[in-house]
């Protein structure tokens, strides 16, 4: 299966003759594949930087709120009152970025997103299944294809480039079979 370049926000094009129609399904059916993978990732990506981000923000905080509180009623050396000032620093940032980069957020929209895609690609291939190979959808079917690809497509966050090269990597490794059409 030849996995084609795709165009992040491109629309997909409709078939335009019968004759186009197998070689478009099959790049319809090779960029929902890739787009699942790559929102699939992104969300699993997303979902660990945000448990890393809440565990920094979680020891940070608490190694200031001991040392602190250890340090009540003493005057602690300048060290000791550099370093937990740099970590308590380091604390506020990492929850900065916590809130700012909202990676919890999206990670749950990137994993719609891929539920989403998926769900397209195998309503395709289990039309693919259920029909003859030389028998392409009718105007009804390919309208709605197109529609939950636009309707995906407007409402997903944004993969980035590196994703996308990664999901179609993995695809041109993992597919030596042909493409079902």
């Amino acid at each position: 299966m030849a996995i084609t370049t795709i165009r992040v926000g491109a629309e997909p094009a409709r078939p335009a003759r019968p004759s186009d129609q197998h070689a478009r399904l099959t790049e319809w059916h090779e960029k929902t594949h890739v787009m699942h993978v790559a929102h699939t990732k992104a969300a699993a990506r997303e979902s660990l930087q945000s448990k890393w981000l809440g565990v920094l923000v979680a020891i940070f905080t608490a190694i200031t709120g001991t040392t602190m509180y250890a340090t009540w009623g003493e005057s602690p050396s300048t060290l000791v009152k550099v370093v937990v000032g740099v970590i308590a620093v380091t604390g506020v940032i990492a929850a900065a970025l916590q809130t700012a980069l909202s990676p919890g957020k999206h990670s749950a929209e990137h994993k719609a997103a891929g539920a989403r895609y998926g769900k397209l690609r195998r309503q395709m291939e289990e039309w693919r299944i259920e029909h003859p190979a030389d028998e392409t959808p009718d105007a009804k079917t390919l309208d709605e294809w197109l529609k939950a690809w636009v309707d995906i497509e407007t409402s997903a966050p944004v993969v980035s480039d590196r994703e996308l090269a990664r999901a179609e990597a993995r695809l041109r490794a993992e597919h030596a079979a042909p493409a079902p059409w």
